[in-house]
């Protein structure tokens, strides 16, 4: 980059990406409409499939077909414009008409996890004060009859649970507590419950008029739930105008997006993240495979059998393909165009790893990690084509901006200074019933508004952005000095027989303030001796002696299985909680290569 291009220093001034996109980033695409005259409006001119499921292809005509029935099944109902809907629904075809036949009417869709606990379920429920919940007609009838007794909703509508997606055609767990059998016990709840042939039924009654309602700019049409940039679970209000924003982004990307090509659904609708994963490749014309309960499928066997050219994970799905017994050395996976990797940060020895074995088995791709959060509707930046650098999340999209401002007072910095991240592009309207909160997080600077990450970084003279650490997981030691837990996890995952890293805080019992750093490391091989794990940690402790700073020296190391959340990202409080256990039971100062802690 030549510094006469840089016009001012900062990056939300020049925004030097733009200059990437050419022509193709300043296209015009009409993204003030609802998310179902999106798809309706460029449905039409596609031919092929839209969505593959476990054998079973619908079309792009047999799509807007059956979300125009559903449409009328929710209308005949009564169902109407200003209502709002729960989804508790697992990704698969009728997940996607319902979605979209609710959108035709005007109806907010609360789209919650179905593996929240009855109390969670009962909290998004109320403060939305949603009537109507959809789920599959598996979930617990029980639970069913405890929110029909205490939340706002009035009816439930049920749909068959997806069994020809599952290898047990008895039974199959989704995540916790949630069971896919045959749905048992919903007639002592009388006609609250709408069964699957009830709805068929509602839906083959035509209606004589329009029932499209008319689109309302800057309404709200979806509730997500989200943990948020700052402490405590929230619902983010968003609107259609956002979801299409996004779809238009990446229509305008670097990406090679093209119609018919497949792309693997495996994030859960009940994120932005995963809602991106099926309107854009809709919108583009791509076949869409939707993966209903991700936790049991075998991401390696999955790239396998769909052969996706695209697809959007999270890093522990690329990083499980490093000990794949599926691909083999001559597997050609040359069908790869895009690996997309968000929803949590990979550290760049991985992410080199899983680039140099996706490259030497054919594909057109190298690991693409991205970055966004849900306030900003889940889209941010990512790494395109030939615009691609080891350890960035990429460049901005082409309609997003990039502001970095000081941690303290929030005023901008210019490049390659450290502050904290904030984007604008699809602003979120807002957190649900929390306007002080919302307030922390949508800042305004010189009459634009920008959502403030909470993630620590820094742009790069050619508009790169790389992320340092998230702002509340740095560790404050004793003395004050901060470390960023990423240097750590890069540091000890160069050594050849780490599968991965990840490095918390916890409590420094020899001060009254103050925490000191934990790697918890898991090998490629498991079942190993201790004495084998303690020349590994020697080994290990070593390297990081020799590499990083003083202060930035684990205190101690955990060897184990990472454990994850449901949604696929490292979970540290079970981390925290595992470390403690093992330390209670061998107190740190007798720790030498005993168990699983080694001091």
């Amino acid at each position: 980059m030549k510094e006469e291009q840089i016009l001012t220093g900062y990056p939300h001034l020049d925004n030097i990406h733009k200059k990437y996109y050419g022509e193709k980033g300043q296209k015009a695409i009409e993204i003030n409409k609802t998310m179902y005259r999106y798809i309706k409006d460029r449905a039409d001119q596609y031919k092929g499939i839209a969505i593959s499921f476990y054998g079973e292809d619908i079309t792009y005509l047999e799509l807007m077909q059956k979300i125009e029935k559903y449409a009328t099944a929710f209308h005949n109902l009564g169902l109407r414009k200003g209502d709002i809907v729960t989804f508790l629904l697992p990704s698969m075809p009728e997940t996607y008409y319902m979605f979209y036949a609710l959108d035709m009417l005007g109806i907010a869709r609360n789209i919650v996890d179905l593996r929240t606990s009855i109390e969670g379920i009962k909290k998004y429920i109320n403060e939305t004060e949603s009537k109507t919940l959809i789920c599959l007609n598996s979930f617990n009838p029980s639970k069913v009859k405890e929110l029909l007794n205490s939340t706002s909703i009035k009816r439930v509508i049920t749909t068959n649970a997806p069994f020809s997606s599952i290898k047990s055609k008895i039974k199959q767990s989704i995540g916790k507590g949630v069971v896919w059998v045959e749905g048992i016990g919903y007639k002592s709840l009388g006609n609250q419950i709408i069964c699957p042939e009830e709805f068929k039924n509602a839906g083959a009654t035509q209606v004589g008029y329009n029932i499209e309602a008319p689109y309302v700019p800057e309404e709200t049409t979806l509730y997500v739930h989200t943990s948020g940039t700052i402490k405590f679970p929230k619902t983010v209000m968003s609107t259609d105008e956002c979801q299409n924003f996004v779809a238009a982004e990446y229509e305008k990307s670097l990406m090679d997006l093209q119609e018919h090509d497949r792309f693997l659904a495996i994030m859960p609708p009940w994120i932005l993240y995963g809602i991106m994963g099926f309107h854009m490749p809709l919108s583009l014309g791509m076949t869409v495979y939707p993966i209903p309960d991700p936790s049991s499928a075998k991401f390696d066997e999955l790239v396998l059998d769909i052969k996706p050219n695209h697809v959007a994970g999270v890093p522990n799905h690329f990083i499980s393909l490093l000990e794949s017994k599926k691909i083999k050395r001559d597997t050609d996976l040359s069908f790869g165009k895009t690996y997309a990797c968000g929803g949590a940060p990979i550290n760049s020895t991985k992410q080199d790893e899983v680039s140099e074995f996706l490259i030497q088995h054919g594909s057109k791709s190298r690991l693409s990690p991205g970055y966004a959060f849900s306030e900003n509707t889940s889209i941010g930046t990512a790494n395109q084509g030939d615009y691609y650098k080891l350890g960035s999340v990429g460049i901005p999209l082409p309609d997003i901006e990039v502001m970095v401002v000081d941690r303290e007072d929030h005023h901008p910095l210019k490049f390659n200074e450290t502050g904290i991240i904030c984007l604008r592009g699809a602003l979120m309207k807002g957190y649900l019933g929390d306007k002080e909160e919302t307030d922390k997080v949508i800042i305004e600077h010189e009459g634009k508004k920008w959502a403030l990450s909470g993630d620590i970084g820094h742009v790069d003279e050619e508009g790169f952005i790389f992320i340092e650490g998230r702002e509340k997981n740095v560790i404050i030691a004793h003395d004050g000095f901060k470390i960023a837990p990423n240097e750590i996890e890069s540091k000890i995952c160069q050594h050849p027989e780490v599968k991965n890293c990840i490095v918390f805080g916890t409590k420094d019992e020899r001060y009254e303030f103050g925490d000191v750093a934990i790697a918890f490391i898991e090998l490629k091989e498991k079942n190993r001796s201790k004495q084998e794990e303690s020349k590994i940690i020697k080994e290990i402790k070593q390297l990081c002696e020799k590499e990083l700073s003083s202060y930035y020296q684990p205190f101690a190391y955990y060897v184990g299985k990472i454990p994850y959340t449901p949604m696929m990202k490292d979970d540290k409080i079970k981390m925290r909680e595992m470390y403690a256990t093992e330390k209670k039971k061998n107190p740190v100062k007798k720790l030498v290569f005993k168990t699983n802690i080694y001091k």
